[in-house]
Formats: structure tokens, C-alpha cells, sequence
């Protein structure tokens, strides 16, 4: 029966899978296992074969498994089944030509497949060894200190289930499935549902293990493990189950590493079966810690597997602040796979096409949950950081839609990008924010996870679609405002990139009224080259008095008609969308930035932040920054994250406007420097610089960003020299590790010979200074933040000290970035200039016989720089660079010019507003 590669056996095969029994017999001191599988098998109504004269065959899948006897078990006979293995398609075809189609058709009993086989125990013993299939591995003692415990499990997805037994390994393939292992006696058996029964065996140095039957499961979510595991164990209230039992396995010896994991299991579980308003499942949830583990984690039911290094405390002291990162990142990790139980597991999506939606959604609502419970600033953090960097990469031509269709099943990892699943959160966020009644202030979406809670329960067991999720939501009572869901999300998932939005004031009929238009966001890239298909935009604006309400775009412009002022487009930044306003616009939003919550205040630089120096820069966006900038008084007005967004942006464009006006436009550099001075000292007055233990992390990162804004402010100086004081002489623990850069380069702006040997030496001795450091540092990163700072410095004579340091320790990793602080002194350009020339034959000598290494990654950064400070200078140094470059003739330096070009290109369009922006500094 010739089966064509694609079509499912689903589809092909005129009987299925209606029930696995497996039986396994297994010893890790072995390479092969063996097995019998009865498989019961069903008619299945997909198949279009109607010749019932037909000899009966059904193909299931197969990697490196043995077949050692075959039979149908039909009325009470038994009939031998012969075999062919098709290993292009990694199966194998059972068959039998004395058996009919209409043989089956006419019995009443259970049709059974039974197949005896062996199959292959990988071993593991690198992070290099796939995990797929039966693996197994061994460590060590921490009694003995011999390597002879033992470790046995499976890797089920997304497609090894085929490798452990012979299988209909497809999502459709939904199936209930008994175990039982045959194994040592003193080893510890887990597998998706709790054990039935032990049966001793051989005088009790073997036992047979049943456990219960699971409900109907999909292959890619099975699994068993067995072996010297230890485990912790509690019980909690489940809606359905008083005494729900909980287990963490670890290695022996490792289980009290694992009190954290089980007490955020605890604590999640009955908090995900509340926001889903659906009882968990299955009767016990286990997790496994694995020394080794491909895919990091793996969902399966109600056994989940979780690599050690991401669910177990480090067993060796660390300071408080890494320590909490390493929790962070243990919520994230086991709240993400105990949702999948529900979505994923309990409902299957029917292709791994969609394991964007399956992954995306899981930690969608474990950021939720993780917000609501634990850690109230997480959505607000990744806003803030993993958006912006999700926007950064759709803002380009090559962006693909997140939806793409027939993946690639190699492994979990290839059936979906990275851009498209951290996307995809986003594109969920929105839909889950447009279905609340009012802005949701504490992200909470309970109305998104009740609807999807009910889907699920209606499809319990069940194979499902992408598009059955959207219709439920939109045909469902809470959809209050009548969104058409299945319309804005496939608009959103098919469609790459993400739209910037422009709004204006415009007479429309004699009347003015707001006009919003949009269009796809490449930051410098010709719209005429793509289709720029319009998204349908469901979004929501903040009037002045606070009150929100809701637009659908659903076309390249809209006009809007309201009766009260409307000021704020893109509240709550519930669109994955940036926003560009007309000036008086910005004019209106500086005089109420109050009335922003701290993500719309972050929002609002950011989307300043993404449109200087794109295609969509106009005098409006700049000057707009600039009447904000002037209205905020006090420090703590704004957001700290929000001000930390503004001051890191103004450094920015301080540096570009700066650095030309230098060679072109004294008078405008002059008023740019005297509006940066004035910013940051009356920013740094209103800062306490003493006691810097007590203050959080991202105040630590805006008194950086603040000492970063002016390096010749005298104020600034100050407070520098106060801070490299104690850091060099004491007290202990009194500058915290995030300022090290900055202040070194602060006080080298103005160092004296004295002051710039005291951080020099750090270069040599960085552990003089580590006990007055808040936080833990190490002497690399104070050794780093030295050798930055040694560029800073303003006198000829200490600016050669630090070209010569660059000379002699040229091999040195990193000592490039002693050159940093020549880019943000113009007058430094032609003294860098003369020694790159000097040295540039030497280095790239060095270079020729170590391009890939830390040499050429060295001379590169050097050429990279040296060419963007000289093209500042069009007059005398660019022309001189150029004239440089093309005598040379070497591909490594056009390189670097091109890109030095095409960064200078968006800095001169940034300074193509200077006339406007002088007016108003």
C-alpha cells in the first residue's frame, strides 16, 4: 500500500489507533529495551478507500525500531502480519494478504495489532547528545563519588515517539494509552499518569509497574522516566481533588535544591485552574529535573520535564540580586509548561505550524499570572525591553508574518522562529486588552483567560484550529464591543511587520477633526518596494479627563469625530504599534503627562525614540521631544523607567547633533550644550548621591544615564570625583556597580595626571576597589569599566597615554573600548585620526592572520569608529579618510566606510532640523 510523504497516516490509513497497551522491559546497563504493543484499532472515517476486497495494511511510524513478530488478533484469531519498513518516511507498513478490509468491517469484537520489537537506548553524556527517543545517562554518587546512578526517560516531541514504539505519531492521532515497565526494583518509575499497581518479580530484583491509562493524549506529550531518582512531595486543593499530589524528581542528593520549584507549583497550579475557571485535568503533576534535556523543557502531561539548571537553586552562595534572577527565571520556566497542561495538552492545536500560538500563549499568561502574583513590574519590564527589541527587528524589509505554514519537525525548536513567538505574545496581549471593559492597570485579562478557559473545556481532549479559538471569541457574550477577532488576528499573524501610525489635525468639510493614517513601519526602506497592506488596528485612545474609547481601522485612514479632546493614541500600548503626532499634539501631551500611566509614559519616548533618524522623522517629532523635555520640572514626575527612556534618548541625540554642529554650526553646538547643562544639573540636585545601597535597580540606571547626559557638566564632575572617592578609599559597599563606567569617565573628563594613573590602575589591580562595590563584581568588570573611562580624558598629553595603552595591548579582548570616549569629543577626532594612520599598517598586518579571531574583531570596532568621528568633520578629515581608504584598496576598510556612511546618513537627516531646533533650545 504505497503511502505518498504528504498525506498524514491519519488520512491514509482505513484503520487507526483507538487504544495503545504498552509494555516495556527496560535496563539502563543495556543498549536496546524491548516491547509488545497491542494496539486496538478503529475504522477510520477520513479515509477515502471504499474496495473493501482490498487486502488489510496499516502503516504506522518507525525509527529505529526492530519488529520481531507481528499479528492481528480478529475474532478470536490470530494472523501474522508481514512487514515493510519506508524509512524516507520513517515508517513501516504491517500487512497481510489473506486478511481483507471487509473481514474487518464485518467483526463485532476489538481489533488488535500486536507487535513485539526492540528499540534503541540513546546515550547521553554531553549537552551536545540529542535527547530523543529512550535516552539515559548516568552520574555521580554524592555518597560514593562513583559515577554508577542511573537515569532513564523519554523525549516524545515532536515526533520521537515513533522511536520508542510503533505509533501513529501525529497531532490528530489522540489516543489513551496503558504502560507498564519492567525494571530494577530500586529504581523510581514516572510516567503522564500515577502508578496502579507494583508486581515483584525474580525474587524482587525486578518489578512490573502499571500505571493508570491516561485519557485520550497526544504522542508528542508522553513520556515515562525511571531510575536513582530522589523527590520532594506535598499535596494541595485542586477545584476537583482535595489532596492533589505534587512531586519534584531530582538526582540523589538534589531534592532539597528543589524546595523552591515545588513552592511555586504549589502556589501556580491553583492559581492557573482560577484564571482558566476549569479543573486541572489529570490526578498528579510531576516534575522531572534532567542533567541533560535538548529542548530545555518539554510539556509532557502532567510529567513535565524540565533541565536541572533551570528549576533547581544553585547549590553555591550568590549575592541577592542573582539569586533573584535565578527565581525570576524559574517562574517563567514552570508556570510556562504547567500551562501548557491546559492548551497544548488537555486541547491540542492539530499542526505544529501553530507552535507560535502554543508557546506565545503560554507565556502570554505566565506573565500574567506572574504579574498578579509575584512580580508586579514583569509586563511592565518586558514592555520595555523585549517589545522594543520585537519592534527593532519587524522594522525591517526581511521581517517575515509570524504565521508560516509546513515547518520543519527536525526538533521543537524548528517549528517556530524566535521573532515570531515573542510577536506573537504581543499580538495576544492585544487581543486580551480589547476585550476589557476599561484599560486593564494591572494586566490581568481575566475576561481573555474565562473565554479561553470555556474554549477549552468545550474542546477538552480535543484537536483544534487557530481560527476555532478566534470564532469562539468573537461569537462569545464577552466580546462586549463586537470584535471581529478572526479578521484582526489574521490581519495581525499573516501580515509581517507593524504599522506606525501618524496622527494630524485636518479641516475635513470646513470642520477639525483628527485624522489617523497608517502604514508599515521600515525605519529606511521604500514602501513602493513591499506591500503596504493595511493592518486592522483595534485601538483605543485616552481623552484629557482620562476616559477611553475605541476606533477599529480597518483602512489606511481614519477620521475621527469626537466630542471630547483626545490626546493619547495607543493607551496602555495595547497595539504593537508606534505613534507619531503633529507638534501641537506633543505640545498637549506635555502639558499632561500626568495623566499617562507609567507604560504610556515609557510609550511615548520609546515611539520618539524609533522615529529620529527613520523615514518617518519630521520637525514635529524632534521639536515634540524637546517641549516635553522642557516640561517636566521635577524628577520623579515621570515614570523612573520613562525619564531614564528620555535622558538615554537626549544623550543619544545630544552626541549626533552635537558632534556635526562641532565642524558646522558653533553657535548651534554652543545652545545644544548649554540645554544639556542645564537638564542635567537641575536633574542631579533633586538625586540623593549618598546611601546609594538603598535605591532599586533602575535607579542605579537613571542616575547613569543622567551622569552619562554631560561629560564636561562641572556638577556632574563633582558628584563623579565624590563617588570615585569612596569607591577607591571607602566606605565599603558604597557605590553601586551600575554607576563603574560612568563615573570613571566622568572624573577622567576633567583628570588631572594624578586622577588619570589612580583608574589606570584599576586596569592592572581591579580587586583594590571590589569591597566598595554594591553588589557582587568581579575584577573583569571593574578592569572594563576602567579601560572605557580611559578615552574620556581631554588633554592631548593623556589622550596619547591612552593611544599607547591601545598600542602595546592590542592582543588584549576588549581593550578597544579605551577609544569609546574619544567619539563624544569632537576635538579628539583629528588626534585619533593621526595615530589610527600611524598604527594602521601594523594592525592590519595583525589583522590578515586573524580575521575570525579577537584581532579582527579588534580592528574592525577600531576602523568602525575612527571612520564615524572623521566623517563628522566633511571638510578636513572625512575627505582625508576617504582619500585614505581609496589609496589602501582593502576590502575589510570599504566595508567599514559603507556602514560608517550609512550610520552618518541618519545622523545628518537627524540634523536637518537644526534651524527649528535652535529656535526653541
Amino acid at each position: 500500500m504505497p503511502i505518498a510523504t504528504e498525506i498524514p497516516l491519519t488520512v491514509s490509513n482505513s484503520y487507526l489507533p483507538s487504544r495503545y497497551d504498552l509494555a516495556l522491559e527496560l535496563s539502563p546497563t543495556r543498549k536496546n529495551y524491548s516491547g509488545v504493543v497491542n494496539i486496538d484499532l478503529e475504522n477510520n472515517s477520513r479515509c477515502n478507500s471504499d474496495n473493501q476486497d482490498d487486502s488489510f495494511c496499516i502503516v504506522l511510524h518507525t525509527v529505529e525500531l526492530i519488529s520481531l513478530g507481528v499479528e492481528l488478533i480478529l475474532d478470536s484469531c490470530s494472523y501474522k502480519l508481514k512487514t515493510k519498513i519506508d524509512r524516507s518516511i520513517q515508517s513501516t507498513s504491517y500487512y497481510s494478504e489473506e486478511v481483507k478490509l471487509s473481514d474487518l468491517s464485518r467483526s463485532d469484537s476489538t481489533i488488535r495489532l500486536r507487535i513485539r520489537f526492540l528499540g534503541v537506548m540513546h546515550e547521553i553524556l554531553t549537552f551536545k547528545d540529542l535527547t530523543t527517543g529512550v535516552f539515559k545517562t548516568h552520574y555521580t554518587d554524592p555518597v560514593s563519588g562513583r559515577a554508577i546512578l542511573q537515569l532513564v526517560s523519554s523525549h516524545s516531541q515532536p515526533h520521537f515517539a515513533r522511536s520508542i514504539f510503533p505509533c501513529l505519531d501525529e497531532l490528530y492521532c489522540k489516543v489513551p494509552i496503558g504502560l507498564s515497565l519492567t525494571v530494577a526494583s530500586n529504581y523510581k518509575c514516572i510516567s503522564n499518569m500515577p502508578i496502579e499497581n507494583v508486581e515483584l518479580l525474580d525474587v524482587g530484583d525486578r518489578k512490573l509497574v502499571h500505571f493508570r491509562d491516561t485519557p485520550k493524549i497526544s504522542l508528542p506529550v508522553f513520556s515515562f522516566a525511571f531510575g536513582d531518582f530522589d523527590y520532594l512531595e506535598d499535596t494541595i486543593k485542586l477545584i476537583s481533588n482535595q489532596k492533589f499530589i505534587l512531586r519534584v524528581y531530582t538526582q540523589v542528593g538534589a531534592s532539597q535544591r528543589a524546595q523552591y520549584a515545588l513552592a511555586l507549583v504549589k502556589k501556580y497550579l491553583p492559581l492557573i485552574e482560577q484564571k482558566f475557571k476549569l479543573a486541572y485535568p489529570l490526578p498528579k503533576l510531576d516534575i522531572v529535573a534532567l542533567p541533560f534535556l535538548s529542548d530545555g523543557g518539554v510539556e509532557d502531561w502532567s510529567m513535565i520535564q524540565i533541565i536541572s539548571s533551570q528549576i533547581l537553586l544553585p547549590d553555591w552562595q550568590c549575592d541577592p540580586q542573582q539569586l533573584a534572577e535565578i527565581k525570576k527565571n524559574m517562574r517563567l520556566v514552570i508556570v510556562h509548561e504547567m500551562i501548557h497542561m491546559y492548551l497544548g495538552n488537555y486541547t491540542t492545536f492539530d499542526s505544529y505550524d501553530h507552535t507560535w500560538l502554543n508557546e506565545g500563549f503560554a507565556t502570554f499568561m505566565a506573565n500574567t499570572l506572574i504579574t498578579e502574583n509575584d512580580d508586579p513590574d514583569l509586563w511592565f519590564d518586558q514592555i520595555n525591553t523585549d517589545l522594543v527589541n520585537v519592534q527593532e527587528q519587524e522594522r525591517f524589509d526581511t521581517a517575515k508574518p509570524i504565521y508560516v505554514s509546513n515547518v520543519s519537525t527536525a526538533s521543537i525548536s524548528d517549528t517556530f522562529t524566535r521573532r515570531s513567538y515573542e510577536k506573537g505574545i504581543y499580538v495576544l496581549r492585544m487581543l486580551a486588552g480589547i476585550l476589557e471593559l476599561s484599560a486593564d492597570k494591572d494586566h490581568l485579562f481575566d475576561t481573555f483567560f474565562r473565554i479561553v478557559g470555556e474554549f477549552i473545556n468545550h474542546n477538552r481532549y480535543g484537536v483544534i484550529k487557530p481560527i476555532d479559538l478566534w470564532n469562539y471569541i468573537k461569537s462569545h457574550p464577552l466580546n462586549r464591543f463586537k470584535y471581529d477577532v478572526p479578521v484582526i488576528m489574521n490581519s495581525w499573524i499573516r501580515t509581517a511587520g507593524y504599522p506606525v501610525l501618524s496622527i494630524t489635525s485636518q479641516d475635513v468639510e470646513g470642520i477639525k477633526k483628527t485624522v489617523v493614517e497608517q502604514h508599515r513601519f521600515l525605519f529606511d526602506a521604500d514602501l513602493n518596494d513591499i506591500e503596504d497592506i493595511p493592518y486592522q488596528i483595534p485601538l483605543i485612545v485616552k481623552s484629557v479627563d482620562g476616559e477611553l474609547s475605541r476606533q477599529m481601522i480597518t483602512d489606511r485612514r481614519l477620521v475621527i469625530d469626537s466630542k471630547k479632546p483626545l490626546f493619547f493614541y495607543n493607551a496602555d500600548y495595547c497595539v504593537l504599534g508606534t505613534v507619531r503626532y503633529s507638534l501641537d499634539h506633543y505640545k498637549q501631551m506635555a502639558e499632561n503627562l500626568d495623566k499617562l500611566d507609567r507604560i504610556e509614559q515609557c510609550q511615548l519616548f520609546i515611539d520618539i525614540s524609533s522615529l529620529l533618524g527613520s523615514v518617518y522623522q519630521d520637525s514635529d517629532v524632534l521639536l515634540g521631544f524637546v517641549e516635553i523635555l522642557t516640561k517636566i520640572r521635577k524628577v520623579h514626575d515621570l515614570d523612573v523607567t520613562a525619564l531614564n527612556t528620555a535622558l538615554t534618548l537626549l544623550s543619544n541625540m545630544g552626541l549626533a547633533i552635537g558632534g556635526v554642529s562641532y565642524f558646522k554650526d558653533q553657535k548651534m553646538c554652543n545652545k545644544l550644550k548649554a540645554f544639556l547643562d542645564q537638564i542635567a544639573t537641575s536633574f542631579a540636585l533633586q538625586l540623593q548621591w549618598d546611601e546609594l545601597d538603598t535605591i532599586s535597580s533602575k535607579e542605579v540606571t537613571l542616575r547613569s544615564s543622567l551622569l552619562s547626559l554631560e561629560y564636561s557638566n562641572s556638577t556632574l564632575q563633582g558628584i563623579a570625583k565624590r563617588l570615585v572617592k569612596k569607591l577607591l578609599h571607602g566606605p565599603k559597599k558604597s557605590v553601586p556597580k551600575g554607576l563603574l563606567t560612568t563615573v570613571f569617565s566622568l572624573v577622567q573628563q576633567g583628570a588631572s595626571l594624578k586622577e588619570y594613573k589612580e583608574i589606570y590602575k584599576l586596569v592592572k589591580a581591579p580587586g583594590l576597589v571590589g569591597n566598595n562595590v554594591i553588589q557582587t563584581v568581579t575584577d573583569y568588570e571593574v578592569q572594563t569599566a576602567a579601560i572605557s573611562s580611559l578615552g574620556f580624558v581631554s588633554s592631548e598629553e593623556l589622550r596619547k597615554k591612552t593611544l599607547d595603552f591601545v598600542t602595546t595591548n592590542m592582543d588584549t579582548t576588549m581593550v578597544e573600548l579605551a577609544l569609546i570616549g574619544f567619539r563624544v569629543q569632537p576635538d579628539s577626532y583629528r588626534q585619533l585620526w593621526c595615530w589610527f594612520k600611524l598604527q594602521s599598517t601594523v594592525m592590519h598586518d595583525k589583522y590578515t592572520r586573524n580575521v575570525k579571531g579577537s584581532f579582527g574583531m579588534f580592528f574592525v570596532n577600531v576602523v568602525q569608529l575612527v571612520f564615524e568621528c572623521c566623517l563628522y568633520d566633511e571638510e578636513t578629515l572625512a575627505k582625508d579618510m576617504k582619500r585614505f581608504v581609496v589609496t589602501k584598496k582593502l576590502d575589510v576598510l570599504e566595508e567599514c566606510l559603507a556602514k560608517a556612511e550609512d550610520r552618518y546618513k541618519d545622523i545628518k537627516f537627524l540634523n536637518s532640523q537644526n534651524e527649528k531646533l535652535m529656535q526653541i533650545l
